[in-house]
């Protein structure tokens, strides 16, 4: 970025967006949905927003837009149906050739939209090597070649991850090189077989820990370079979780990542996890990087750039918390708002060694997992602890590349773009913000409960009766395990003797 050049347009962002038609890829994913509760309440001059949609468990895309909005986030806040009304369905699939569109409906884009938001991906960081491609990378590259087509395009938004390049320890707001060309692989693994791609899998895609962050990085690469035929900004959020403030504190919708751990532990299914309690995570809730990405497509399409512009959307040292500190926070908290289902008592413990972990998930998880199963086989009842802790086991060994390495972002570019934004503007695209943590996540806890377990207060003294119990079991349990092991050393011990 030049600084010497002027500093944003007098017009404010609620201006610059006023009559624009914008295109939305990922809308109905956890930052898609908030993108467009945002855009919709507190950008109400918007002409159009069209969602790229398939049609779905037996529902058109009409059919489908109709439901999204009529269902959270969008109810939490009293939007005015006619806004709503402006969120139109796309039908296509990002996976397919030319996302699979109707000629009508490429030309409604091609002739109306200016502002393009690309938040399709496939997050699953599982994901075998072919479908990753198709669905972050191929995708991208497909998408980019149609809006070079658009003709009133001014700004597109394209949204990366901070963790894309994995091997840099310091990440500053540029694109690093990788020596592999994107476009050759996507070429690649459209025609390698099934069995040959998985062979060479693990080496192409090191220094990477998954398909992933892998495939992010080539959709990057290739934003970097059509950003010399396309207005591009790409963006980097850390690790996104629920929503500080808006749709509603601690909004989120489904259990992914640590949010999925964090449960798992409340509930007492999760016994132990690999993380390193004294660092530090780097987090961003939802609602703040959607903001930054609204800000950022104002910003690339206001502010003359010699090449394209990246920006951390991160929160860098703001959040003073550890691992650690956040295990013991969401402990306290269950210990006093226990969950109404819960396996066990919830008495796990992080730790950083990589054996210590798995002997805790040996003893602790699987092996009464296994013996509850087979009690339920025995009174005729379906087992289910086991695949639910294959599952946990499966989602930890993902993470925990992400919970026991430091990294730092540097978002020194993405402050300065923040700072040049009017007064108004910044209280209502708030992204430079303080955040009391404690308070964060309290917040994020009942907004789980809320959102995603779908679990109330209203009987919470049974809950605490029903805690108290698990925990006089846990310590039974612990007694008699105990016991057990000693006689057992005892008769090894005589049997050696004798």
């Amino acid at each position: 970025m030049n600084n010497s050049q002027p500093e944003f347009s007098a017009s404010s962002v609620a201006d610059f967006y006023t009559g624009r038609t914008i295109f939305v890829t990922g809308g109905t994913g956890f930052m898609g949905k908030v993108l467009l509760e945002k855009l919709v309440r507190s950008l109400p001059c918007i002409d159009t927003i069209y969602i790229l949609l398939r049609p779905k468990k037996g529902l058109s895309v009409e059919e489908r837009v109709k439901k999204l909005v009529s269902s959270l986030p969008f109810t939490l806040n009293n939007i005015d149906p006619s806004h709503l009304e402006k969120i139109k369905p796309i039908r296509g699939d990002i996976t397919k050739n030319d996302f699979d569109m109707s000629e009508e409906d490429k030309n409604k884009l091609i002739e109306e939209v200016s502002i393009v938001f690309h938040l399709a991906a496939a997050i699953r960081m599982d994901l075998n090597l072919k479908d990753a491609i198709m669905a972050n990378t191929k995708s991208t590259m497909q998408l980019y070649n149609f809006c070079m087509k658009i003709k009133k395009l001014i700004s597109v938004v394209h949204l990366s991850t901070a963790y894309c390049n994995v091997e840099i320890s310091e990440m500053e707001e540029k694109v690093y090189p990788l020596n592999l060309d994107p476009y050759k692989i996507i070429d690649m693994v459209e025609w390698m077989d099934p069995k040959s791609l998985a062979a060479v899998e693990q080496s192409l895609i090191h220094p990477h820990p998954n398909t992933y962050t892998f495939t992010k990085r080539l959709a990057e690469m290739i934003a970097d370079d059509m950003g010399n035929k396309l207005p591009i900004v790409i963006t980097r959020p850390s690790i996104v979780l629920p929503s500080v403030f808006e749709p509603a504190p601690g909004w989120v919708d489904s259990f992914y990542g640590p949010i999925g751990l964090m449960v798992a532990a409340g509930k007492g299914v999760l016994r132990t996890t690999l993380l390193d309690p004294d660092m530090s995570p780097q987090i961003i809730p939802v609602d703040i990087a959607i903001n930054g990405l609204i800000i950022s497509g104002y910003r690339r399409a206001t502010y003359p750039f010699t090449k394209t512009p990246v920006y951390n959307v991160t929160q860098g040292d703001r959040y003073q918390v550890t691992w650690g500190e956040v295990f013991d926070y969401y402990r306290n908290l269950v210990s006093e708002y226990p969950f109404k289902k819960m396996l066990w008592y919830p008495a796990g413990q992080p730790t950083k060694n990589y054996y210590l972990n798995q002997i805790y998930m040996l003893l602790f998880q699987f092996i009464p997992a296994y013996i509850v199963d087979f009690l339920l086989i025995l009174f005729m009842q379906k087992p289910f602890l086991v695949m639910i802790q294959n599952r946990i086991y499966t989602a930890s060994n993902l993470l925990q590349y992400f919970t026991i390495k430091k990294w730092k972002f540097s978002n020194g570019k993405a402050l300065e773009m923040v700072n040049q934004l009017s007064e108004a503007d910044k209280k209502v695209f708030y992204t430079d913000i303080d955040v009391d943590v404690k308070k964060y996540m309290y917040n994020t806890f009942f907004g789980v409960r809320k959102f995603c377990v779908k679990e109330d207060l209203s009987n919470m003294g049974y809950y605490k009766f029903q805690f108290k119990a698990l925990y006089f079991l846990d310590v039974v349990t612990k007694i008699l395990f105990l016991y057990g092991f000693i006689k057992f050393l005892i008769f090894i011990y005589q049997t050696m003797n004798f």
